[in-house]
């Protein structure tokens, strides 16, 4: 057999069918290409996804922040021309002479003006008009919302800050320990009026001491005059405490929490008198809280002793002074609203002494003038208790008030019948203020600082600014926070 043959043979033996395990290995191949090819296109189309809501959030995000600037700077616009009015008014126009003259405070009400700009709404309790139906707009296609809060002034509060000043601002001094002086902060009943007042005067030293440049102790007498020098270190306040004195000024308030003495629920009652920022102490009548109330009315009765607060020491003269806080309170929280001004206004009704409230329909506020409001304490409310029980039902009076109110034995129930006018107003006596300093620290004036906030919504996104702005300067931001 040739070589030929042989290799033929061998050539017909290796075309043997390969084993049957073998077989389909085409399909194996195709259906884990498809499988590899599935998963690549499910996380594709699932990154597409994600990715295309991020953009979405991502947008809504912005559109949100640029909503609340918006609302910041609308704000901002809208005071700017509460002081050209003012501005105005020195130079014959008409608008700006009714609106000083009425003592209009425009600011108190943009919650209401504002919308109309961006909604094309003007809304009340009794009524509104939507002008988007009568084909106008806000903005003009304007998506989303830029939600208001109303300015708060931080003037008529106690700037901690320039305690850190040399030298020491007496008035200051003298506006923090009014403020933590009286029973409004409910002291125990049993605590000795001149060692309850040190205990205060004390916490007062100790705030004074953590934002002052220095590291002597400050000693504060019966009569809030403060000294330096001769008491040893300021840090032997801190012995038991993991910190020192910061001795620079606050960037927050909430630092105040590390002055020893302070505590939580201290400081939530007094934070809403108390500022950072550069301002007066004076006390802005027709911003007062009951609380500011209390402390001006306690801490201006004459002939009290160094040391000694009558709204402490003698029960009858703060049962007095608690509801004459309540009346002036309800006054301001009366003029607070515009539609139930109006209503009053508009019904020809007198208030009770006789006071005509409807002479001047421009007339949005509680008091023109410091005059006004020492005579309306003087006079009104000493010589006609009807004219108190009057404004009384308007108060809305805090936490504090309440407490102080059960130390002079109010039940919850008469309180809340004393503020429904279904209760007889306790017994009154006839206290004499010190008109003079009363007059002295009083302003009825626009303020000039403000805190600004709002909210800008769009989609699924909310953004708050605020921001702190200085009329004094133009308008300038002293303060700005993202949220």
């Amino acid at each position: 057999m040739s070589m030929a043959s042989h290799l033929k043979k061998l050539l017909t033996r290796l075309r043997l069918p390969l084993p049957a395990r073998e077989r389909g290995i085409a399909l194996i191949l195709v259906l884990g290409t498809v499988a590899v090819l599935t998963v690549s296109i499910v996380q594709f189309i699932y990154d597409t996804r994600v990715n295309l809501h991020l953009a979405q959030n991502q947008r809504d995000e912005v559109k949100a922040y640029f909503l609340a600037k918006s609302g910041i700077n609308l704000q901002r616009l809208a005071l700017s021309y509460q002081f050209e009015l003012a501005d105005k008014a020195s130079s014959g126009d008409m608008l700006g002479r009714a609106a000083k003259n009425g003592k209009f405070q425009l600011w108190r009400y943009l919650d209401i003006f504002l919308p109309i700009v961006t909604k094309g709404e003007f809304k009340t309790p009794i009524g509104g008009v939507d002008f988007n139906s009568l084909g106008g707009e806000g903005f003009g296609g304007l998506t989303g919302e830029i939600e208001f809060e109303n300015p708060v002034s931080e003037n008529g509060k106690v700037s901690i800050n320039s305690l850190a000043k040399s030298p020491l601002p007496q008035d200051t001094a003298a506006a923090l320990c009014a403020m933590f002086r009286p029973m409004a902060f409910a002291q125990p009943q049993n605590r000795d009026a001149r060692e309850d007042a040190r205990l205060r005067y004390e916490l007062v030293a100790a705030i004074i001491d953590h934002v002052d440049p220095d590291s002597d102790m400050t000693i504060l007498d019966e009569n809030c005059v403060a000294s330096r020098g001769g008491a040893g270190n300021e840090s032997s306040r801190y012995a038991d405490l993991d910190w020192g004195p910061l001795n620079e000024p606050l960037l927050s308030l909430e630092g105040l929490l590390q002055v020893p003495g302070m505590t939580p629920e201290l400081f939530e009652s007094v934070r809403d008198h108390l500022t950072i920022y550069d301002t007066q102490a004076f006390l802005y009548a027709n911003m007062a809280t009951d609380i500011d109330w209390f402390s001006w009315l306690c801490n201006h009765i004459q002939g009290a002793p160094p040391g000694y607060n009558p709204c402490v020491t003698d029960m009858s003269i703060a049962s007095t002074v608690l509801y004459q806080t309540l009346a002036l309170d309800g006054r301001v929280r009366f003029f607070e609203n515009p539609m139930q001004v109006l209503m009053l206004m508009l019904s020809g009704q007198q208030a009770p002494g006789g006071e005509d409230i409807t002479r001047d329909l421009s007339r949005m506020m509680a008091f023109g003038s410091a005059d006004s409001v020492v005579s309306f304490v003087n006079e009104t409310l000493t010589r006609n208790p009807t004219a108190g029980a009057f404004w009384a039902q308007y108060s809305r009076p805090r936490p504090e008030m309440a407490a102080a109110a059960a130390t002079l034995g109010w039940t919850p129930s008469y309180f809340a019948l004393l503020l429904q006018q279904q209760a007889t107003p306790p017994q009154l006596q006839t206290i004499t203020y010190d008109t003079a300093a009363m007059r002295s620290l009083v302003r009825t004036d626009t303020p000039k600082i403000y805190t600004v906030t709002a909210k800008g919504r769009y989609g699924q996104a909310t953004r708050e600014l605020r921001t702190v702005v200085d009329f004094n300067r133009d308008g300038r931001f002293l303060f700005w926070s993202e949220n």
